[in-house]
Protein backbone atom coordinates (compact mmCIF):
# COMPACT_ATOMS: atom_id res chain seq x y z
CA UNK A 1 0.00 0.00 0.00
CA UNK A 2 2.72 2.63 -0.54
CA UNK A 3 2.67 2.70 -4.42
CA UNK A 4 1.15 5.08 -6.13
CA UNK A 5 -1.13 4.29 -8.90
CA UNK A 6 -2.93 7.64 -9.91
CA UNK A 7 -3.23 11.22 -9.44
CA UNK A 8 -6.65 13.32 -9.16
CA UNK A 9 -7.02 16.89 -9.61
CA UNK A 10 -7.76 20.51 -11.24
CA UNK A 11 -7.46 24.11 -11.18
CA UNK A 12 -10.67 24.90 -9.52
CA UNK A 13 -9.93 21.99 -6.24
CA UNK A 14 -8.93 22.58 -2.88
CA UNK A 15 -10.23 19.86 -0.97
CA UNK A 16 -11.22 20.83 2.29
CA UNK A 17 -10.24 17.54 4.34
CA UNK A 18 -13.11 15.70 2.81
CA UNK A 19 -12.57 11.92 2.85
CA UNK A 20 -12.83 10.78 -0.97
CA UNK A 21 -14.23 7.49 -2.46
CA UNK A 22 -14.05 4.95 -5.43
CA UNK A 23 -17.30 4.05 -7.01
CA UNK A 24 -18.90 0.27 -6.36
CA UNK A 25 -17.34 -0.07 -10.22
CA UNK A 26 -14.10 1.24 -9.76
CA UNK A 27 -14.12 3.77 -12.60
CA UNK A 28 -14.51 7.09 -10.70
CA UNK A 29 -12.72 8.60 -7.93
CA UNK A 30 -14.54 11.17 -5.84
CA UNK A 31 -13.80 13.85 -3.51
CA UNK A 32 -15.68 17.17 -1.97
CA UNK A 33 -14.42 20.18 -2.24
CA UNK A 34 -14.49 23.35 -0.04
CA UNK A 35 -16.82 24.98 -2.56
CA UNK A 36 -19.54 22.92 -2.26
CA UNK A 37 -19.41 20.53 -4.88
CA UNK A 38 -18.42 17.42 -5.83
CA UNK A 39 -15.57 16.23 -8.03
CA UNK A 40 -15.42 13.11 -10.37
CA UNK A 41 -12.49 11.76 -11.60
CA UNK A 42 -11.95 9.17 -14.38
CA UNK A 43 -10.08 6.57 -12.68
CA UNK A 44 -8.87 5.67 -15.40
CA UNK A 45 -7.91 8.59 -17.64
CA UNK A 46 -7.02 10.67 -14.94
CA UNK A 47 -9.52 13.68 -16.45
CA UNK A 48 -12.38 15.16 -14.59
CA UNK A 49 -15.62 13.77 -15.66
CA UNK A 50 -18.19 15.89 -14.12
CA UNK A 51 -18.70 18.24 -10.93
CA UNK A 52 -21.85 18.64 -9.35
CA UNK A 53 -22.66 21.00 -7.02
CA UNK A 54 -25.46 21.07 -3.81
CA UNK A 55 -23.97 21.95 -0.99
CA UNK A 56 -23.74 25.12 1.01
CA UNK A 57 -20.65 25.18 2.59
CA UNK A 58 -17.48 22.60 2.28
CA UNK A 59 -17.93 19.24 1.58
CA UNK A 60 -16.19 16.73 4.70
CA UNK A 61 -17.37 13.69 4.01
CA UNK A 62 -18.35 11.54 1.20
CA UNK A 63 -19.49 7.65 0.67
CA UNK A 64 -20.84 5.68 -1.60
CA UNK A 65 -22.68 2.67 -0.76
CA UNK A 66 -20.99 -0.65 -1.44
CA UNK A 67 -23.45 -2.31 -3.42
CA UNK A 68 -25.37 0.41 -5.28
CA UNK A 69 -24.52 3.76 -6.90
CA UNK A 70 -25.98 5.72 -4.13
CA UNK A 71 -23.76 8.17 -2.47
CA UNK A 72 -23.83 10.50 0.61
CA UNK A 73 -22.25 13.71 1.44
CA UNK A 74 -21.96 15.81 4.29
CA UNK A 75 -21.03 19.43 4.59
CA UNK A 76 -19.19 21.80 7.22
CA UNK A 77 -23.12 23.42 7.80
CA UNK A 78 -24.51 20.21 8.64
CA UNK A 79 -26.19 19.03 5.44
CA UNK A 80 -26.42 15.78 4.02
CA UNK A 81 -27.43 15.15 0.39
CA UNK A 82 -27.66 11.28 -0.84
CA UNK A 83 -27.23 11.38 -4.59
CA UNK A 84 -28.11 8.97 -7.50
Amino acid sequence: MNKSVGKYDHKDFFNSAAHATISPSENLVLSGNCDGSIYYWNRYKGGLERKVTGHEGSVTAIQYHFMSSLLASADKEGNMILWT
